[in-house]
């Protein structure tokens, strides 16, 4: 009868050492702790990428929280009135989202079939879902089948833009018409600068377009003389108490800059609300005093005439 052969213990068929085929039985036992198996490893697992900074500096790059139902300005665009204002806020905004470069024509766009065009197709809708979204409803209307982001911007600046004669006479009155009246020097300062910015966008400063660029400073000095302009009219629309302030910055060479002046005047306002306070305070006492006085003269005239009216007659 024939013995059946003995199966191979599970050690000596996993061990990776070259004993078992050169010298050692299958059957023999083997010294020391029996091999562990490898961990087993789940081949669909795949790991999770992170947004590297080459991601978020590609301006084709689209986060998974990005909505194009989100209004990224506000007030929206009405027309020519609030257009500078609402262009300075569109264009940080889309720079912030890295995004300005498909508004501008940095970025130029690829070509239909190109690796990126998805990519892009998608980044030039969302942009202009959030251009849509900051308009108003009828000037939406008017670009909304235009297929580039590009384009939209190009046509509402194109429309909305152009330099206002009308308006640029409005503002010159409004900034010399403006006085501080009841305001205080934070608000009066405010609705200059307010002013002085939309003329600002209305009337930019030139740029120098010569190559290579020259050095003569020229933009330099129109700003300055600009800021000058700035610096006689708010100190010429402060209230007559300020006067001791206007004649002793006036006649500085050169004038402080415009931000000091204003940290100045509101010093001054604190010290003159100090000071009327305290005549406030004087005034109240004085009030005071006189009626105490009025008192006691009734007090001392009724008992005069008390005793007067005891008196027997003769």
């Amino acid at each position: 009868m024939v013995s059946e052969p003995r199966r191979a213990s599970y050690a000596a068929a996993v061990s990776g050492s070259g004993e078992s085929s050169q010298g050692v039985h299958a059957g023999s036992p083997i010294i020391g702790s029996p091999v562990r198996a490898p961990p087993v490893i789940n081949a669909q697992r795949v790991p999770q990428r992170n947004n590297t900074s080459e991601d978020i500096d590609n301006p084709l790059y689209l986060n998974v929280n990005e909505n194009a139902n989100v209004v990224l300005v506000s007030p929206p665009l009405t027309g020519s009135g609030n257009y500078s204002s609402w262009s300075i806020s569109m264009r940080v905004a889309l720079e912030v989202k890295n995004k300005w470069g498909l508004v501008d024509g940095s970025f130029i766009a690829p070509e239909y079939g190109h690796a990126q065009y998805g990519a892009w197709r998608r980044c030039n809708l969302i942009v202009k879902a959030w251009i849509l979204k900051s308009v108003n409803t009828s000037i939406a209307q008017s670009v909304m089948y235009m297929e580039e982001a590009k384009e939209i911007w190009n046509d509402l600046r194109r429309r909305f833009s152009q330099r206002d004669a009308h308006r640029i006479s409005s503002l010159q009155n409004e900034i010399y018409g403006l006085r501080q009246g009841s305001m205080t020097v934070n608000d009066y300062y405010t609705g200059c600068r307010t002013l002085w910015e939309e003329m600002n966008a209305l009337r930019p400063l030139p740029i120098c377009k010569c190559v290579p660029r020259c050095s003569c400073d020229l933009v330099d000095e129109i700003r300055k003389d600009r800021e000058i302009d700035q610096i006689i009219r708010f100190l010429q629309g402060l209230n007559e108490e300020y006067n001791s302030l206007k004649s002793g910055v006036i006649v500085l060479d050169p004038l402080p800059e415009l931000h000091k002046i204003f940290v100045m005047a509101e010093k001054f306002e604190r010290q003159l609300n100090i000071t009327n306070l305290n005549s406030i305070g004087l005034e109240i006492a004085h009030a005071n005093a006189v009626e105490t006085v009025q008192d006691h003269s009734d007090d001392s005239n009724t008992s005069v005439n008390f005793v007067n009216s005891r008196k027997p007659i003769q």
